[in-house]
């Protein structure tokens, strides 16, 4: 770097390499305010005039170069790419033979996923030094020095966080499980091998009415996520119950005929549950959209329950029209034995 090789510096490339094991370097983002240059240098001769230099090949390049020469690019692991806020050297006069600099530096690093830059970490350090006006390395040895640091801080940054940071994730998977534990003494979960019996019905019968029973019956979603092998896995439990003490039946109702009527209200929830399950397993799910595709399949299931329970109380007329109590009976006999069959 000299009066010969004016406005035109170049970084000296690094002699040690890292290997990372979580990323690679896909490309430089510059986002500098000014970028006119990197650095407004002193010379002996002239100590108070600055003189601004720029990168030797251009910024973006000379950067990924140093940074292809600084780490063993492995293309198979997630792109990142360094998006750089300020990277310059202003320098003051210390004199007729010595000038003192600072180095600003913010970098931001940024998972590329899927088209979508998530920022992971930002990267800022400010750095000093001084020397003498005819040490031509100081300042290029400054800036090459502090893109090392960097990708050095990095690289220990993601190596402590690739097994917990979501954000870090490259793919979801779903873990369904059906929820049949029965401890609970007012909550019955649904267990296809344990229907329903009278004694599930605890609540005292409403007076008056078109209704000779009544369950309280729903399904909820209780989920668990965990990064496993930098994969999202959604542990979903889908609970399938009704409510013992909002369940009741009148004393002329107690056959089986009825319960039966009941045990296919409840069967409708674990109907919609599956579907529920089913739409979920077909959708194009990623980590950046799972959370809001399971809340609106779930908020549609819970439309879809509602409707296909007004729709059997109807065309059965609330169990009284016994041929289309055995049409139903035999449409939700099939839909859950195609939902076992699928297990």
């Amino acid at each position: 770097m000299n009066n010969s090789q004016a406005q035109v510096i170049e970084l000296p490339m690094p002699k040690k390499s890292i290997t990372p094991t979580e990323f690679y370097i896909e490309k430089i983002i510059d986002e500098r305010l000014n970028q006119s240059g990197v650095a407004k240098l002193l010379f002996q001769g002239n100590p108070n005039q600055h003189v601004i230099f720029d990168l030797k090949n251009g910024f973006k390049t000379s950067l990924m170069k140093y940074v292809e020469k600084s780490i063993n690019q492995n293309m198979s692991l997630r792109p990142v790419s360094i998006r750089v806020y300020k990277y310059n050297i202003a320098e003051i006069s210390q004199g007729k033979n010595a000038a003192a600099g600072d180095l600003d530096i913010h970098f931001s690093f940024e998972f590329n996923r899927d088209g979508e830059y998530i920022k992971l970490i930002e990267y800022k350090a400010k750095v000093s030094y001084t020397r003498s006006l005819n040490d031509n390395f100081a300042a290029t040895n400054a800036l090459a020095k502090a893109i090392s640091q960097s990708l050095i801080y990095f690289n220990t940054w993601i190596n402590s966080q690739s097994k917990s940071d979501e954000n870090l994730a490259i793919g979801v998977k779903f873990n369904f499980k059906n929820y049949i534990n029965n401890e609970a003494v007012d909550t019955l979960f649904y267990n296809s091998k344990n229907p329903l019996t009278w004694l599930d019905f605890k609540s005292k019968p409403v007076t008056g009415g078109n209704y000779a029973a009544t369950i309280f019956s729903f399904f909820a979603v209780d989920s668990k996520n965990e990064l496993v092998n930098s994969i999202v896995e959604l542990n979903i439990n889908l609970k399938v119950y009704l409510v013992r003490s909002f369940s009741w039946v009148k004393d002329f109702a107690r056959n089986s005929y009825t319960l039966n009527h009941e045990q296919r209200h409840f069967d409708i929830v674990k109907i919609i549950s599956e579907r529920f399950k089913s739409k979920l397993l077909k959708e194009q799910i990623t980590v950046a959209n799972y959370e809001g595709i399971i809340s609106f399949e779930y908020i549609e299931s819970l439309r879809e329950l509602d409707k296909m329970q007004k729709l059997y109380d109807s065309e059965t007329q609330n169990g009284s029209n016994p041929a289309m109590q055995k049409i139903w009976n035999e449409r939700i006999d099939k839909e859950l034995a195609g939902f076992t069959a699928m297990q």
